[in-house]
């Protein structure tokens, strides 16, 4: 399955990323994919702009990617595999 979605990010963030949490930005744009991801708005900070945490499979796992949309783009701030808590609330939602 293909995504018609457009995405960006920064890639010094995406190195960043993918050093702490072993998950590249690449990998993190399949969790769209995923008909059962559950997105809700990020509240826990003032960003200057909406954030968007959903919480989805990727490759048969749990993660959670962190976003903000411009216009049609889907920028990525960060992406990891889920904690106990979120797979829960993922499977429990299903």
């Amino acid at each position: 399955m293909e995504l018609d979605l457009q995405f960006e990010w920064d890639d010094q963030k995406a190195a960043f990323n993918q050093k702490r949490h072993k998950v590249s930005f690449e990998l993190a744009t399949l969790i769209f994919l995923d008909n059962n991801r559950i997105t809700a708005i990020d509240k826990r900070n003032d960003y200057g702009e909406t954030r968007y945490v959903t919480v989805g499979l990727i490759e048969n796992r749990v993660h959670v990617v962190v976003y903000t949309k411009r216009q049609e783009v889907i920028r990525l701030i960060s992406s990891r595999k889920a904690n106990s808590r979120e797979q829960k609330r993922y499977y429990g939602n299903r």
